[in-house]
């Protein structure tokens, strides 16, 4: 595997689905960027995992999915609350809250 970085999302929440399963996998490599990772994976240097919104157009690799494990991850957008009102702001936190049926978090209207 070409792991990420232990502060990697993406790392802690795939380690957490294959200790769930008593999965244990070899370390060839640890990245610090996604970027980096994948350049690593289509080097032949190993298996990695990037979130699939992330993967991008690179037709060097093969995203392959997993069929029975939550491998969900929260992102949060923030702003200072002084700039919540800024027309800016406000349409990205509403196109944020647009993303996925869990969305969830105060209204930048409000």
């Amino acid at each position: 595997m070409v792991w990420r970085t232990g502060g990697s999302v993406t790392r802690r929440v795939f380690e957490r689905a294959l200790a769930e399963r008593g999965i244990t996998v070899q370390v060839v490599m640890e990245i610090n960027t996604r970027e980096a990772t994948r350049e690593a994976v289509a080097a032949g240097f190993g298996l990695g995992v990037i979130a699939e919104n992330e993967l991008g157009g690179d037709e060097r690799l093969v995203m392959l999915p997993f069929g029975d494990a939550d491998l969900r991850m929260t992102l949060y957008a923030v702003c200072l609350r002084e700039r919540r009102r800024l027309p800016t702001v406000r349409a990205f936190m509403a196109v944020a809250q647009e993303d996925g049926p869990e969305a969830k978090g105060p209204n930048p209207a409000g």
